[in-house]
């Protein structure tokens, strides 16, 4: 993620989340703002690597749960420049028909709606 803020707001949910399940002894419960949330993690960790575009991640955050599930979190703000980590070739990497799809549809879609 771009900037060196960033990097700590990234760093410091890690160490919060480690220190809550160290202190638990097992697993959290994790609840976001938005209502979603995550039961039973007992990891998390900061993602590291790059597309296979090799542009920037569209990871920053995963939570593992006791399952061995692992939940990806991209932590982009909501003035973030960027798309789905890496714009065209990030959307495309995370749903290859999107786009498609979309530019097909889009088309029909606003001439049923009237624009």
């Amino acid at each position: 993620m771009a900037g060196a803020k960033f990097e700590r707001q990234e760093t410091g949910l890690v160490d919060a989340i480690t220190s809550a399940v160290k202190k638990a002894d097992g697993p959290v419960n994790l609840k976001f703002v938005n209502g979603a949330s995550l039961p039973s993690i007992v990891k998390c960790y900061k993602f590291m690597g790059r597309t296979v575009s090799g542009s920037e991640p569209l990871t920053d955050i995963v939570f593992e749960d006791i399952n061995g599930n692992r939940h990806n979190i991209s932590c982009k703000g909501t003035q973030s420049a960027s798309v789905a980590g890496g714009g065209v070739s990030g959307i495309t990497e995370l749903q290859p028909e999107l786009l498609p799809t979309f530019t097909q549809r889009s088309p029909k879609k606003i001439q049923t709606i009237g624009l």
